[in-house]
């Protein structure tokens, strides 16, 4: 890239783009996503990435988040294929959005175990003999009795 008299960087030259968008990518890939910082970290204009190219910057920028984004996810898949239960939680929880681990009570009934009957009579009741019923003839059908 041209340099003018006084060691600055000329950007009017058409043919070359002033910035690397690559680079930016690949900073922004690395966790910068300031343009500002960028520009430091590229030794550019700082305006050039808050101003004059801002548009193809933050394009840049969304790349290499996007790229850092995926690169992360497909980490996370491939931990959680080899058993990680908080790698596979993590993606259930943004997956799914109906999946919770909390434990949820419904309906939570109190019994007061003091106030039950002691088991021996609850067993009890089911060992009385029954009263036979009267069984009623149903009008049409054949009775014995007669």
């Amino acid at each position: 890239m041209a340099r003018d008299a006084y060691n600055h960087l000329d950007d009017t030259d058409e043919d070359v783009e002033a910035i690397d968008y690559r680079t930016v990518s690949s900073l922004a890939r690395e966790g910068l996503k300031n343009p500002r910082l960028i520009a430091h970290a590229m030794d550019l204009p700082m305006h050039w990435f808050t101003d004059v190219y801002k548009e193809k910057v933050d394009l840049a920028i969304e790349r290499g988040l996007s790229e850092l984004v995926f690169e992360t996810t497909g980490q996370i898949r491939q931990n959680a294929r080899d058993g990680d239960f908080q790698a596979q939680k993590y993606i259930l929880q943004n997956i799914d959005e109906t999946w919770t681990d909390k434990k949820e009570i419904i309906n939570r009934n109190e019994i007061d175990i003091k106030g039950l009957p002691p088991l021996h009579q609850l067993f009890a009741i089911g060992n009385e003999p029954t009263k036979e019923k009267d069984e009623k003839v149903i009008e049409g059908e054949y009775d014995e009795k007669c």
